[in-house]
């Protein structure tokens, strides 16, 4: 049988309750928790107190982003303006970035947000402050919220998502960190005049960036082939110009001396050398637009070809095909117009290297095209598809001229030579 004495200290408890409205004490218990947003129940005194208890335990706390470059930090951005004073009550916190990569000629680079990079420091490219020779993977000094990476021959450009701010740092003796002068940085230093990108690709030796709600393209560099859509009798521009003709680009991707964007409405535009046909038969700073490629949404180029990949999933190539890299049927002919790569078959991405074409469906990837692997120095012509060994997993891909590379879904980048057919490489 239930006790029902009542103690002294119940009596009293009873007493006050009677004395005191109960919403008043939810509102008093509320009012301190004030900042925790609790709100008091008039009909239900007893459920507003659980909930300012609970809510006021918790606490407010201020989310906190690192500023690229700076030691400090400072309070997320509110109603579009940044302010030390306001508190974020029960922010979610901000979610990390995912894993990118960016595979250059002469190093290679990874970020979850914190970017880190291995290969050669000739030029500090990475991103140490010096070009001592290194071994092994290094994070890049004083870089922090990436969400995107571009490699070229030995240069790297990386995107601060947050602030839309771009940061380039190694080789620069044709313009291509858009610092304002020729000289190579081993630190990342913030391109001059952009801001609020939203993508970025690097060429061999130069650099562009997507910029604004309209994606306007913005390119610095070395132009002695036109590929900023400007004549080459600028040879070199230390810092960002915009590029006519090139409004509402989805996606991009800069060769050794051309480039190319997917537009808004799905084709395909390219500027620069059109030696091997890469750039659909642009002159010097014009634009040609690729003729064979409609609904686009996808575009990746290497020295002399260019790839698109369409809403469909299927490929089409376009340049030069001297080593079977576009499938079994045109081996040695060059094109202008983009044609079908069926042996690929229906795709969620694509890389495109030197003498090869690589794809990634449902995790795998697999490359057309030349390499040497059987010991006796003599290239083979793969006609079909091989498989990237030993990896299942990928969600996303980059190749230079003879590498290719896969961010695993667990992180991890799986690196391998298809040039040389080497084991994976794990980063």
């Amino acid at each position: 049988m239930q006790d029902r004495r009542e103690t002294a200290d119940q009596r009293r408890v009873r007493k006050f309750r009677r004395s005191v409205p109960v919403p008043l004490i939810a509102g008093l218990l509320c009012l301190i928790a004030l900042v925790a947003g609790c709100t008091a129940d008039s009909n239900d005194g007893t459920s507003a107190v659980d909930e300012a208890m609970t809510t006021a335990e918790k606490g407010a706390a201020l989310t906190e982003l690192s500023v690229p470059g700076a030691s400090s930090s400072f309070p997320a951005r509110t109603n579009g303006s940044r302010t030390s004073t306001q508190v974020a009550t029960q922010a979610p916190p901000r979610a990390a970035p995912p894993t990118v990569v960016g595979i250059g000629v002469f190093q290679g680079c990874k970020s979850d947000g914190i970017v880190e990079c291995w290969g050669s420091n000739d030029h500090g490219q990475l991103g140490q402050g010096h070009t001592n020779p290194l071994e092994g993977t290094v994070i890049v000094q004083d870089l922090s919220g990436v969400t995107a990476l571009a490699s070229g021959d030995q240069h790297v450009c990386a995107l601060v998502g947050f602030t839309g701010e771009v940061f380039c740092w190694g080789l620069n003796d044709d313009g291509q960190l858009g610092v304002g002068d020729f000289n190579d940085r081993p630190s990342a230093r913030r391109v001059a005049g952009i801001s609020g990108a939203v993508m970025i690709t690097t060429g061999d030796f130069h650099s562009c960036a997507v910029v604004g709600a309209t994606r306007d393209l913005w390119c610095w560099g070395m132009n002695h082939s036109g590929q900023l859509g400007i004549p080459s009798n600028d040879q070199a521009i230390a810092e960002a110009r915009k590029v006519d003709g090139f409004a509402g680009v989805v996606s991009m991707d800069g060769g050794f001396q051309h480039m190319c964007a997917v537009i808004g409405d799905g084709t395909v535009k390219c500027t620069g050398d059109d030696t091997g046909s890469q750039a659909g038969g642009a002159r010097d700073g014009s634009t040609a637009t690729i003729h064979g490629v409609v609904d686009a949404v996808e575009v990746r180029v290497s020295m002399y070809q260019s790839c698109a990949r369409l809403r469909s999933g299927e490929v089409r190539c376009w340049g030069s095909n001297s080593d079977g890299q576009f499938g079994s049927d045109s081996q040695g002919t060059n094109s202008p117009v983009a044609r079908a790569v069926p042996e690929l078959g229906q795709v969620d991405a694509i890389a495109v290297g030197l003498r090869h074409v690589c794809s990634l469906v449902d995790g795998r990837v697999a490359c057309l095209g030349e390499r040497t692997d059987d010991g006796s120095g003599e290239p083979i012509n793969y006609r079909k598809p091989e498989s990237m060994p030993d990896l299942k997993r990928a969600i996303s891909i980059d190749a230079s001229y003879d590498e290719i590379c896969a961010v695993h879904v667990d992180s991890s980048i799986a690196c391998w030579n298809y040039e040389r057919g080497s084991a994976l490489r794990i980063h």
